[in-house]
């Protein structure tokens, strides 16, 4: 019973200590904090839509990576997971401009929930009803920007 136990530890330490965490320093209130959440349901004309299909749905928390590259007036969006009301999204992303950038997560009828970017991009949003999501980066920046990093759900 002993060995079971300890085995069983053991692999829990092992399962943690494999797990990747993103960790970001950020300067406390500098002119990048934008705490602020923004609710839509506009649909804007000049942007184009993009997806990135390669995740499944997956209907328990779990990280996935981002590593995009996204033109100006471009929109990427990931594929669909299921978020229970007040579900969480959770973020750690690097942003290589912020100016008219936003971060969210879109309904299937278009509802987005976002905030503006930051370089160092470290926060959580709450689905405000149950629903089928996407994850999203807006870039109207006027160039091409990167976004690098995890989001977890």
């Amino acid at each position: 019973m002993k060995v079971l136990k300890g085995s069983i530890i053991l692999v829990m330490c092992l399962i943690v200590s494999l797990q990747r965490i993103p960790v970001f320093a950020g300067e406390v209130g500098g002119d990048d904090m934008h705490d602020e959440t923004y609710y839509s349901e506009e649909i804007d004309p000049t942007t184009k839509i993009e997806f990135d299909e390669e995740n499944t749905i997956v209907l328990f928390a779990v990280g996935h990576t981002i590593n995009w590259s996204i033109g100006n007036n471009v929109e990427k969006r990931t594929s669909t997971f299921h978020l229970k009301k007040n579900g969480k999204v959770s973020f750690g992303l690097k942003l290589s401009k912020t100016t008219n950038v936003t971060v969210g997560i879109i309904d299937s009828n278009n509802k987005k929930t976002y905030v503006k970017g930051e370089k160092n991009f470290v926060k959580t949003l709450t689905a405000p009803s149950a629903g089928t999501y996407r994850v999203f980066v807006k870039n109207k920046s006027g160039s091409k920007i990167s976004v690098n990093g995890t989001y977890t759900r």
